[in-house]
């Protein structure tokens, strides 16, 4: 908004002049920014006044600038001009915020203004003219019998009450400063991706694509690479409290425990209202590496067995247990129900993806 007002001041007194200005007089153009900061912003929309007079200490009278006694005078309709690209955003975001929790059946009852958004008179007012419409009559599920669902949905969710609480201005902080001070408030998320693991599975023709087949020399048979297999669903609710597992299986040639204990598994995500099949589908992507150290397992988990060729092998299966706290999210390895060991993620792209 304080770019829009000088871009406006920069307009009517030419380039040179303004830039000439700010450079020679920098106290006086903070004044005349800190007027608008500390009055015009606050006072449009609250009051009658047709014009503001913006103090410009210093600067010579320009009639065709509208300088008028060391004042810049500022219409109404000139300060609108100013306001409205950035409300227009504003409330084109508060509505896509609407639409997504409308969109996940959740009824919005109210807007909270606070901050800065909290001062602004005519921000309310618009807010207002676009989620405050007429309530409708009163009705009953008999007086609308016959309607289908999204008439009567319509109906629940026609008005949203703009609101701006007592201290709003002091609200951010004051919240920031009660979250510091107690535990998590969030007590559950909505997720907004699928969350899940690719695997390797017995090939089956028909059902997997050629392009996926492979011989498994541990397994002897043809198996498919990067079956997905889905844990989490996008919009599912997933509280603070509740663990997610990840069951893993691994299969060695020879002593587990003689070598390299560390394995890795890749975290998946899809933003598709469907889940794909395999890791290969459009919108698939990864969200991070997971390492398993697997030195700290007993040696009795690890069960051994013979192949057909008579060569030991031994396998494992073991969980990777997702829990979702308030600012990460942490895995552990667990065997049978024990935890075992450590598990260590690694982002390797520059973007990141939240579960809320």
């Amino acid at each position: 908004m304080n770019l829009r007002f000088q871009e406006h001041v920069k307009a009517r007194l030419g380039e040179e002049r303004f830039n000439k200005f700010k450079v020679e007089k920098p106290k006086a153009w903070r004044v005349a920014l800190d007027f608008f900061e500390e009055r015009v912003k606050r006072w449009y929309g609250a009051t009658s006044m047709t014009t503001f007079e913006v103090p410009f200490p210093g600067f010579p009278d320009d009639e065709a600038a509208g300088i008028e006694d060391c004042f810049l005078i500022l219409t109404s309709e000139q300060v609108k001009q100013i306001f409205d690209p950035i409300v227009n955003d504003v409330i084109a975001l508060v509505e896509h915020q609407v639409q997504v929790l409308r969109d996940f059946d959740e009824k919005v009852t109210a807007i909270l203004c606070v901050g800065g958004f909290g001062q602004s008179a005519y921000l309310q007012k618009r807010l207002e003219a676009h989620f405050e419409t007429d309530l409708p009559p009163a009705y009953s599920l008999q007086e609308v019998e016959g309607s289908d669902s999204d008439t009567v949905k319509d109906l629940e969710t026609q008005s949203i009450k703009v609101m701006v609480p007592t201290d709003c201005w002091t609200a951010c902080v004051r919240g920031a400063l009660q979250r510091g001070l107690q535990d998590s408030i969030v007590v559950s998320r909505k997720c907004r991706f699928n969350y899940g693991t690719a695997a390797s599975t017995r090939f089956r023709e028909g059902v997997h694509p050629e392009s996926s087949k492979f011989w498994d020399k541990l397994e002897e048979c043809y198996c498919a690479d990067g079956e997905m297999q889905w844990y989490i669903k996008k919009g599912e609710t997933v509280s603070n409290q509740r663990e997610i597992k990840f069951p893993f299986e691994r299969t060695w040639a020879r002593d587990p425990l003689a070598g390299d204990t560390l394995v890795t598994d890749d975290l998946l995500a899809s933003d598709s209202s469907t889940q794909a099949f395999m890791k290969t589908a459009p919108g698939v992507f990864k969200v991070c590496t997971l390492t398993s150290d697997l030195s700290a397992v007993p040696r009795r988990c690890f069960r051994p067995f013979t192949k057909a060729s008579g060569v030991k092998h031994y396998k494992l299966s073991f969980d990777l247990v997702m829990t979702i706290n308030s600012a990460d999210i942490e895995f552990a390895l667990e065997v049978d129900g024990e935890t075992y060991g450590t598990v260590t993620t690694s982002f390797d792209h520059s973007e990141s993806y939240e579960l809320e």
